[in-house]
């Protein structure tokens, strides 16, 4: 799908440019004392965001991928920066877009329900009991939608997917590990429905903390099975390792719910992802239930196994039937706009509310949050929204089924299965209030829906060969590492090694050779190929002339025909006609004959009436 560029936009650059970047300097200042203020370090905190800052925004302008991965690396300071370097890098990804004559922003049609949904979010602003929260759920959103066009924009192929991916799972990583290292001794209360000193890092609680690592787990997946190097693979394993030790000790519920819908969702979409569940799940299971049995004294154990048993009871702790009997309440009451965007905490403590007693910051239910705070059509939008998401992500699998490309399916279906992480848990909790998992949600959604644009881009290939790639993309992957190990070994079998031992990272020095000559056979390939569609195209051209004269000739028997049948229904009128003449014939004879049988009965009468006369003459006496 190519993109609409208009020479106007680069006309326009400079002043736009000079205009945009002087609303930023005014934002950074002001945004440096903030956090020099907050961190009360004012001297090195100044000194790295000078330093780093104009060398990332340069950088943005030549890769602009780059910006995606600065917003993600915002994830360590917190959510104000999170939100600032939102909107910073979008203004630089647009300007970098109008600068080389592209439309600002990049657009999918999946997006316009995200628009419908902050429309209506603006519409319920007027609904609001407490304006200035409602106006900060708004302006999250409003940056959550931004940063998902921003990562649409900053992305042109799946390679850049991929790498935003990398990016943000290394930032996800960092923060889990961070975490973990202030693990404290868990302390269980109710058979596990409650437990003490949970792991919760930076983040506001530790369900927050759960799905953050659902996010990223999931997406480490898709990287590992998507891996086209063993390094990368390595990596992502790893980092899928510290997530999942992260999320197993977050110890929420609700995590490990959207977790497990994920999992059955990857295991059904993806082959590879059975495979390895059946060599390495097993195994790990019974590992996990020897140290179960052999270790009764270790706490850690002993409380996440009273957790995972507590998984279907309701902790007497966390009032959730009441909060959710107090959000259908407002749903009920004000079922059009709802008490306005995140003000729920604020409703559900009002007079004649079911949870008055008890603080709700959420109503513990992705639907039920929204519904109460913005109405049952915001719920209705959030539902499409997810349908068209789904959809993207069905199209964008296809879409690397047809490129031949199970790498990148694998990444695709890793994104989808941490997408569902958030519909899973959303069906007990509500994580979203947190920037950083929100702005994560958004950027996962944008990456997918680059994943489908792609899906459009399928190249042709030859007949009994590889898929073609184009030749910088083979030039460059092939000396990063990133073509797969097999790949490799296709290239050296059809090249005369049949042990397949050659390797270009091993031979760097022969990498332009053995590229050229296998762009050398695609080429030839695709000659032969173009020959062929020639001599099919002049067969057609002969087929086409052949029809056609065959068609004059039926032209020409059809008006044979149709002068036969002139003659034939000329034949017929005549005959008709002669046949009707000899009726008349006929039927003249007839009266004719009955006429003469009239004149013979005249003449016989006649001759009586002689004879008789002559009878009498004879008798009469003669004087």
């Amino acid at each position: 799908m190519n993109e609409r560029v208009d020479p106007l936009w680069s006309a326009l650059a400079l002043l736009i440019a000079a205009a945009a970047m002087a609303g930023i300097s005014l934002i950074t200042g002001a945004g440096l004392i903030h956090v020099s203020t907050t961190l009360n370090k004012p001297a090195p905190v100044v000194l790295l965001v000078l330093v780093l800052l104009p060398t990332v925004a340069l950088a943005t302008f030549s890769s602009p991928r780059i910006a995606v991965a600065a917003v993600f690396a915002a994830f360590i300071a917190g959510p104000s920066p999170t939100k600032a370097a939102i909107f910073f890098f979008a203004a630089l990804v647009v300007l970098s877009r109008i600068a080389v004559g592209k439309t600002p922003i990049a657009w999918s049609p999946t997006l316009w329900w995200a628009v419908a949904l902050f429309s209506w979010t603006i519409f319920a602003l007027g609904s609001s009991i407490e304006p200035v929260l409602a106006t900060k759920s708004v302006a999250v959103l409003f940056a959550g939608i931004l940063f998902a066009t921003v990562v649409l924009a900053a992305c042109r192929t799946m390679n850049d997917v991929r790498w935003i991916l990398g990016a943000f799972v290394v930032l996800s990583t960092i923060l889990v590990a961070k975490a973990l290292t202030h693990a404290g001794q868990l302390q269980a209360i109710g058979a596990g429905t409650q437990v003490n000193n949970r792991l919760q890092g930076d983040f506001g609680s530790p369900n927050q903390l759960g799905s953050f690592c659902d996010l990223g787990a999931f997406v480490a997946v898709g990287l590992a099975f998507g891996a086209r190097s063993r390094l990368a693979r390595f990596a992502a394993t790893l980092a899928f390792g510290i997530l999942l030790t992260g999320l197993t000790f977050s110890l929420s519920r609700g995590a490990w719910i959207g977790a497990v819908l994920a999992l059955v969702y990857l295991l059904f979409a993806l082959r590879e992802a059975r495979a390895v569940a059946i060599a390495i799940g097993v195994p790990m299971i019974v590992v996990a239930w020897l140290i179960g049995s052999f270790a009764p004294g270790n706490t850690q154990i002993q409380v996440i196994t009273k957790r995972v048993g507590a998984l279907t009871f309701a902790s007497p702790y966390d009032d959730r039937r009441q909060i959710w009997a107090e959000a259908i309440r407002e749903m009920k009451a004000k079922p059009w706009l709802g008490y306005g965007p995140g003000d729920f905490p604020v409703s559900s403590l009002r007079t004649g509310s079911d949870t008055s007693s008890v603080y709700a910051l959420h109503a513990h239910n992705l639907w039920l949050t929204w519904g109460a705070e913005t109405g049952i059509p915001a719920v209705a939008i959030i539902v499409g929204l997810t349908a068209a998401v789904g959809f993207a992500a069905r199209r964008a699998t296809r879409g690397a089924n047809n490129r031949g490309d199970r790498e990148d399916r694998a990444i695709v279906v890793g994104v989808t299965a941490a997408l569902i992480t958030v519909l899973g848990q959303g069906l007990v909790d509500y994580t979203l209030r947190n920037v950083v998992i929100f702005t994560a949600l958004w950027g996962l959604i944008g990456a997918l829906l680059v994943a489908r644009r792609e899906a459009y881009h399928v190249l042709e290939t030859p007949e009994s060969a590889e898929p073609v790639r184009a030749p910088h993309r083979i030039l460059e992957q092939t000396r990063a590492g990133l073509i797969p190990r097999a790949r490799v070994e296709h290239v050296a079998e059809t090249n005369g090694d049949p042990h397949g031992d050659y390797d270009p990272r091993d031979l760097p020095e022969k990498h332009d050779e053995r590229l050229e000559r296998r762009l050398a056979e695609q080429s030839e390939a695709l000659q032969a190929r173009r020959s062929r569609l020639r001599q099919l195209r002049d067969a057609l051209t002969e087929r086409e002339r052949e029809i056609e004269g065959r068609d004059q000739t039926l032209a020409r028997q059809a008006a044979e025909v149709e002068r036969e049948r002139g003659r034939h229904e000329e034949i017929a009128a005549r005959l008709t006609e002669v046949e009707a003449r000899e009726a008349s014939v006929t039927q003249r004879e007839r009266q004719l004959a009955e006429r003469a049988e009239r004149l013979d009965s005249r003449v016989r009468d006649l001759a009586a009436r002689v004879r008789e006369l002559d009878a009498r003459a004879a008798d009469r006496p003669e004087p």
